[in-house]
């Protein structure tokens, strides 16, 4: 039940998504939110990591993820706006 609630708050809600299509960086996406500043959830369905934020702070909130994940040797995601 849990996950349908979550699923049906994602959908109403706007966000970032952030997507990696190699494994082992979505291990170091998963360890960096874990042990960083920012909230995201999981959503294995879609594969990707929800960011819960505001249209008009996604540009800032892109460009510090992608500092951060480069950073840490992350070079597989992508971003998408979800409104």
């Amino acid at each position: 039940m849990k996950i349908k609630l979550f699923e049906q708050f994602i959908s109403e809600s706007e966000g970032l998504w952030v997507y990696s299509d190699n494994n082992k960086d979505r291990v170091k996406i998963k360890n960096f939110i874990d042990k960083g500043k920012y909230y995201a959830e999981w959503d294995e369905q879609a594969g990707g990591f929800w960011f819960p934020e505001s249209p008009e702070n996604w540009d800032k909130l892109e460009n510090e993820l992608a500092k951060k994940f480069n950073k840490l040797g992350i070079t597989s995601y992508r971003f998408e706006a979800s409104v």
